[in-house]
């Protein structure tokens, strides 16, 4: 696959498409205005340490299961304390998921997902 080259002028005005092997994940607003990266792999880019890293937009429960999920030892755990259904809480992460790779920042583990939770203050290391 060749590189993806996305400059800031393109996230402000274009839809950034991001291409894996099994899906293709489509994102229709800016991923981060300003921000320049250069997809070498699919789904797996290198950014500029020097600028924020783009954060999805996850609604609050989402917010909600992935703290839960990380702090506990399974969905079934997450479910029980949310009065949910392991099944619910598989969509929510698999959905967060989705959020993280359409930015180009893949969590496809729950150590990656603890990772992304922590760099953008979804929970603090305290809490662990």
């Amino acid at each position: 696959m060749t590189p993806v080259l996305v400059s800031p002028q393109e996230t402000a005005t274009k839809e950034v498409t991001l291409k894996c092997n099994f899906k293709r994940l489509v994102t229709t607003r800016p991923t981060n205005v300003g921000l320049s990266r250069s997809c070498h792999k699919p789904m797996s880019c290198a950014f500029n340490a020097s600028e924020p890293l783009p954060a999805p937009a996850l609604t609050a429960r989402e917010i909600q299961i992935l703290r839960e999920w990380v702090m506990r030892d399974s969905k079934s755990d997450v479910a029980t304390a949310l009065f949910i259904s392991s099944a619910t809480v598989s969509t929510h992460v698999n959905r967060i998921r989705l959020k993280y790779a359409a930015i180009g920042r893949p969590a496809n583990t729950k150590a990656a997902l603890l990772a992304r939770a922590l760099q953008d203050g979804h929970i603090d290391l305290d809490e662990l």
